[in-house]
């Protein structure tokens, strides 16, 4: 069997996740089947296993893509941090929950959840956990940006502190992926107060000592 050239692999695997990824915003992810993946992709069923092998994988790959696209949009966010650090976390919280349910539905989401409660040893564990040292990565970046600003007191443990928010952040998710309400209305609903209430304390007002 000839092995198709790597530029036709990649485009097919593309159209693939394409194709998933409308899919399990239309139809939901339990109800979407491979089957029809490979018809609304215009391949074989055969080609999209020999490819993701599982469902769960296209989705997984569904995910990192979409990860990938969504850092030209974080770093313009960070470039232009809000002076105060209250609102500037708490807009970058609602950005992170609007990008999440962006591209992909509730359904998908839960698996995610899921597996990272449930499954340690799961792939979908692993890229949960991925997403989360990320959005650790960037919330130091934020946090520190503010210490250095005089908004965050040098008693601050910002590591601790970013591990907070992520997991508040997680919590958030879960509820807006459980209920009928949309990110926006989540967000406003169990986000921010409890955004607020971790920050409570801890953020220095303009001209105070640090």
């Amino acid at each position: 069997m000839t092995t198709p050239p790597r530029s036709s692999r990649n485009h097919k695997e593309s159209d693939v996740l394409d194709a998933g990824e409308l899919l399990f915003q239309t139809q939901g992810y339990e109800s979407t089947k491979i089957e029809a993946i490979a018809v609304e992709a215009s391949v074989a069923s055969a080609t999209v296993y020999n490819y993701f092998e599982t469902k769960n994988n296209i989705l997984l790959s569904i995910i990192l893509r979409h990860l990938e696209a969504a850092l030209p949009e974080r770093r313009r966010f960070m470039r232009a941090l809000p002076d105060d650090p209250v609102a500037g976390i708490i807009a970058f919280e609602n950005m992170l929950a609007e990008q999440a349910l962006r591209f992909l539905d509730r359904d998908s989401w839960k698996v995610i959840l899921t597996a990272k409660l449930l499954d340690d040893q799961s792939a979908a564990y692993r890229t949960a956990c991925r997403l989360d040292t990320l959005i650790y990565k960037q919330y130091i970046r934020i946090l520190t940006r503010y210490r250095n600003m005089g908004r965050i007191g040098d008693d601050v443990d910002i590591a601790l502190l970013a591990s907070l928010l992520i997991d508040v952040g997680n919590a958030v998710l879960a509820r807006i992926v459980g209920s009928a309400h949309t990110v926006a209305e989540g967000m406003k609903l169990w986000g921010d107060p409890s955004v607020r209430m971790v920050l409570r304390g801890l953020i220095v007002e303009p001209g105070k000592p640090v």
